[in-house]
């Protein structure tokens, strides 16, 4: 009689699994047809705002080609929507107007990069460092290309290693100490 009732408790058991797998399995699948509408929604919301953000820079450049915030925004916009060539457009024809901004000249850079093209990101970064030695976003993202698009770890890690000389306390966008990929990088080598 005990090993019946032991054998009832395991297809007790097994079902009560089975049962609870299957109501979190449904459960599941109608909270994420519930939740997916709403997030599809709320980013197509954000993509009509987006362009017609967009449409109005372009009217106001338009209009007034002399302004170079104007410029800079449009820039940005595009950069938001990962239209790489008009944002590079956009930046330079802010710089025409408004030369030296370092910033509008990194976020250039890193359009260069998203464009494929690492080498003129590079010589971009290389103008924003010898206008500001201290730019800390041109040097990281020098560091970036050249690790991922040039495939130079070494030089990579010299670009980051001035870059912790200026900052101890860089960090990547991540919230990785600079210093700990640096070192781990170095191990990695060895």
């Amino acid at each position: 009689m005990a090993s019946h009732q032991k054998m009832v408790r395991h297809q007790t058991l097994y079902l009560s699994i089975a049962i609870a797998l299957l109501a979190g399995f449904l459960l599941g699948v109608g909270y994420s047809s519930y939740r997916l509408p709403a997030i599809n929604e709320q980013q197509s919301q954000q993509t009509n705002q987006l362009a017609a953000v967009i449409e109005q820079l372009q009217t106001a450049t338009q209009s007034n080609p002399q302004d170079g915030q104007a410029w800079v925004q449009l820039g940005h916009a595009y950069f938001d929507d990962n239209q790489f060539n008009n944002a590079i457009k956009s930046y330079q024809e802010a710089l025409k107007i408004l030369p030296g901004q370092v910033d509008v000249m990194t976020d250039m850079g890193i359009m260069y990069r998203r464009n494929g093209q690492p080498q003129k990101a590079i010589e971009t970064f290389d103008a924003v460092i010898a206008m500001d030695s201290n730019h800390q976003q041109a040097r990281f993202n020098k560091g970036v290309v050249l690790l991922s698009d040039m495939h130079n770890k070494e030089a990579a890690l010299e670009t980051w290693k001035e870059l912790l000389a200026i900052n101890p306390l860089a960090a990547t966008p991540s919230g990785e100490m600079l210093s700990d990929l640096v070192d781990r990088m170095e191990k990695e080598g060895q």
